[in-house]
C-alpha cells in the first residue's frame, strides 16, 4: 500500500513538473518595465505571450503613441527574445486574442479604432478607426474571440453619432471593409438593471449568441443565475447569492452563497445534465477559468499575500489537483487550449504544463 502511494504521488508531480521561469532581471535586458505591463494571453504552444505597457515618454504620447504591445518569445524552455511593437492609440479599452488563427486585436481610443496584429511576424493593421459622418459601432468595454470569431460589448450609432441600441456585436473584416452584425441585444441587462424589482450583479459573455448575468430579485430576496442563448432567456440556478462564474458553450462554473453564509461551488454540463460538486463546502474559490472539460480555480491567502491553484478535468469529476503552492499573489493566464498556463511572480514569469494527458470529450 505504502509502495502504490509513493507511485501516485510521483505520477501526480510529474504531471505538472514541467515547466520553467524567466527572471525579471532577463527581461529588464530588453528595456521592458515588468512591474507595470498588464497581461493579455498565452498561446496554445506557449511559444509566445503579450502584454501592454502604457508608455510615459512624453514625446512618443504626443504622436499619439500611448501603448505599446509587448511579445514574449520562448524557445526551448528559454526566453528567445521580446519584441515592441508600437500602438498608435492615446487609450486602450481591451485585448482581445484568436489562438486558432493567431490575432491579436486591440480596440481604443474610447472603442473608435481596432488593430490587428499578427504575433508571428509582428505585422499590423488598423482594421476600423472611426469616421466623421459615417455610421458604426462604438465598441466595449468587453471584447472577445470566439471560435475564431470577434465579438464585443457596445452601442452602434447612426451618421450623426446618435445611438442606435447597446449590442453585442460580431466584427467582422473583409475586403470592403468592417462590418458590425448584431447579435444579442443588451436590453435584457439594461432593463433588469434599472427595474424596480432586481439588478443585474454580474454578467458574462461566451459568444454573440450567448451569456449569462446574475439577477438579484428584491421580492423573493435570491440570485437568478440567468443564460440568454439564441436570444431565449432561461434561468440555470438560484440561490441567496451567486457572484462568481465562468461559461463555455456547454458547460458553466458558479459559486453560490446560501442564507447562513456557506459557499458552494458546482459545475454544470448543459449537455449531459450533470453538475458536479466542486471542492467541499466553504472552500472560498476566486478566478475560475473554465476552456472545454477542464477547470482551474484558485484559493487566495489575502492575509498572507498567497494562493493555491487546483486543476480538475471532467473525466476524474472534477477532483481538484494542486499545481501551484503557496504561491506570491500575482496574475496568472491558462492557453485558450488549457494546455499551459503561466505566472507573473514577483521575480519573473513561471511557464508550465497544466495537464499533459488529454481528456475525451
Amino acid at each position: 500500500m505504502k509502495k502504490l502511494l509513493t507511485i501516485l504521488l510521483i505520477l501526480i508531480t510529474c504531471i505538472f513538473a514541467d515547466k520553467y521561469k524567466v527572471s525579471v532581471d532577463d527581461i529588464s535586458q530588453y528595456k521592458v518595465d515588468y512591474k507595470i505591463l498588464n497581461p493579455c494571453a498565452v498561446s496554445n504552444d506557449a511559444s509566445y505571450f503579450f502584454a501592454t505597457e502604457r508608455v510615459y515618454d512624453v514625446k512618443k504620447i504626443a504622436r499619439g503613441n500611448a501603448y505599446d504591445l509587448i511579445i514574449f518569445r520562448f524557445k526551448d524552455k528559454k526566453l528567445e527574445t521580446i519584441d515592441r511593437i508600437p500602438l498608435k492609440i492615446y487609450h486602450l479599452v481591451n485585448v482581445a486574442y484568436d489562438s486558432d488563427r493567431h490575432r491579436i486585436f486591440i480596440v481604443g481610443n474610447r472603442g473608435n479604432k481596432i488593430i490587428r496584429v499578427d504575433p508571428r511576424n509582428n505585422r499590423k493593421k488598423v482594421e476600423f478607426e472611426y469616421q466623421q459622418g459615417q455610421k458604426g459601432f462604438k465598441a466595449g468595454p468587453f471584447v472577445f474571440c470566439h471560435k475564431s470569431k470577434l465579438y464585443a460589448t457596445g452601442w452602434f450609432y447612426d451618421e450623426e453619432q446618435n445611438w442606435l441600441g447597446d449590442y453585442v456585436a460580431r466584427i467582422a473584416f473583409t475586403k470592403k471593409g468592417v462590418r458590425f452584425q448584431r447579435k444579442a441585444s443588451l436590453d435584457y441587462l439594461f432593463k433588469y438593471r434599472f427595474s424596480n424589482r432586481g439588478t443585474v450583479r454580474t454578467n458574462f459573455y461566451v459568444s454573440g449568441d450567448l451569456f449569462y448575468f446574475s439577477l438579484i430579485d428584491q421580492v423573493e430576496k435570491k440570485t437568478f443565475l440567468m443564460e440568454l442563448r439564441n436570444k431565449k432567456l432561461t434561468p440555470v440556478d438560484k440561490e441567496h447569492i451567486i457572484s462568481t462564474f465562468a461559461a463555455t458553450d456547454e458547460r458553466i462554473f458558479y459559486i453560490t452563497r446560501d442564507a447562513d453564509g456557506h459557499y458552494h461551488h458546482f459545475l454544470k454540463n448543459f449537455t449531459t445534465g450533470e453538475k458536479y460538486t466542486i471542492g467541499r463546502e466553504n472552500d472560498r474559490f476566486t478566478y475560475p477559468f473554465l476552456v472545454k472539460d477542464r477547470l482551474v480555480v484558485l484559493k487566495t491567502d489575502l492575509k498572507r499575500k498567497t494562493f493555491n491553484a487546483y486543476v480538475g478535468i471532467e473525466k476524474d469529476r472534477y477532483l481538484l489537483q494542486r499545481f501551484i503552492k503557496n504561491e506570491t499573489l500575482g496574475a496568472m493566464k491558462i492557453s485558450q487550449n488549457a494546455k499551459y498556463y503561466l505566472f507573473m511572480g514577483i521575480d519573473g514569469i513561471t511557464i508550465g504544463t497544466l495537464v499533459r494527458n488529454e481528456s475525451t470529450e
